[in-house]
Order: structure tokens, then sequence, then C-alpha cells
């Protein structure tokens, strides 16, 4: 039995925040949950009773439903997306790893040795903030401006991880821009917000996995 697609909709797993609301939203109640411990998602319990109402493609703001008649450029474009979002632990450690480097190792390295970790830094950076603005826009759903209104209000770690991050990314591009030392008034600034963004993204990881774990009890 196919628990990821049906005759008229596919889903994309990877994408699902288990919010659940498709599974309230849909009028078969084909939609149930995987149950899986290292990542609840969901799934389709009963896919021969799909009839293509779309609902759960309008429903969820994560576009974790897509149309299985859709073109392929727009499955390609969906893979990728996917894909871009699920390396972004990799690409924020891979960044955090080369920047802490260049920072605490500089006096040691051969010029050519640090042109090739700040290259690094860069390239690691730069994917890392499309990443993110891929996992930003899904969590945020269609209205950006109006759910980063909301998360800003929240009395957790979201407002000071969205601020630092911003902070993080502004200086890191006026670094980049003016090309200014990593030992100057910027680059000091740069390397002490991303220590701090470093120990907000762990906090925060840690508290959504406990948090969804606790949504899922009985």
């Amino acid at each position: 039995m196919k628990r990821t697609s049906t005759a008229h909709v596919a889903m994309a797993p990877q994408r699902c925040i288990a919010c659940w609301k498709c599974i309230d939203a849909c009028p078969k109640g084909i939609i149930g949950k995987s149950g899986r411990i290292w990542h609840t998602h969901v799934i389709f319990k009963d896919a021969a009773s799909c009839t293509g109402c779309c609902t759960c493609i309008r429903t969820c703001q994560q576009i974790v439903f897509y149309k299985v008649n859709e073109t392929p450029s727009v499955k390609i474009i969906q893979k990728i997306l996917i894909a871009m979002e699920r390396m972004l632990p990799l690409l924020f450690i891979a960044s955090a790893i080369t920047g802490i480097n260049l920072h605490t190792s500089d006096n040691e390295m051969t010029h050519g040795m640090w042109i090739n970790w700040d290259t690094a830094h860069i390239m690691t950076s730069l994917l890392w903030l499309l990443s993110a603005a891929v996992h930003l826009k899904r969590i945020c759903g269609r209205n950006i401006a109006a759910a980063l209104k909301t998360m800003m209000r929240k009395k957790d770690v979201a407002p000071v991880l969205t601020i630092t991050f911003m902070l993080v990314t502004m200086t890191g591009l006026v670094l980049m821009a003016c090309e200014e030392n990593v030992d100057s008034s910027t680059g000091i600034w740069h390397f002490g917000l991303g220590i701090l963004l470093v120990i907000l993204c762990s906090v925060h990881i840690i508290r959504k996995k406990n948090n969804r774990i606790s949504r899922d009890r009985p």
C-alpha cells in the first residue's frame, strides 16, 4: 500500500512539521500519522479512497502535498527545495566550523591556507543562507510578513534567533562587500554574533524536538 502518494496527490514527508491541519481538513479522512519516533509526519493511510479534491494542497502551508500530474519542471524544483532544506544543518555546521577556524587560527595559517578557509566559509555561508531562506519560506507559508510578525511576539528563543540571524547575515555581507579583515570591528561583531547564533540554533532545535514529542503523545 502506497503511503506517500495516491492516484491524484503525492507528498514530500520531509517538509511536514506535524501540525496535523491536513488530517482535520481531509473530507475523506485518508490522511494519518506515520508514528516514527525520529520524524513524525503525515501519510496516506487509505490512498485508494482519495478523490483528488486537493483540500490537503490548499490547507498545507508547508507545500507538503502536490498534484501527481504536475509538470516535470515543478517536480524538479520541488525536489531541489527539499534537498536544499535537508542540507540546512550540515551547511550550518560547515559555516560555523570554517568561520571559527578563521578567527581562532589566523596567526597559524599561511596566506594561501587563509584564502582557502575564507573561500570555504563564504561558500558554505551563502549556501546555508539560501537553505535557511527555503526553510523560512516553508515555515512561514505564503504570508511571510504576517508569520514573522507572529514569530516576533513569541515568548521563546524564536525572536532572538531571528534577530541574531539577520545581524549575522548583515555583518557577513558587510565583511564581503568591504573586504574587511576578520579582526576588524565588524569581523569581531560577526564572530560574536555567529557564536550566539550557534547556541540559539542548538536550543531551538532541541526545543522543537521536545515540543514535537510532547505533541505526539496520546
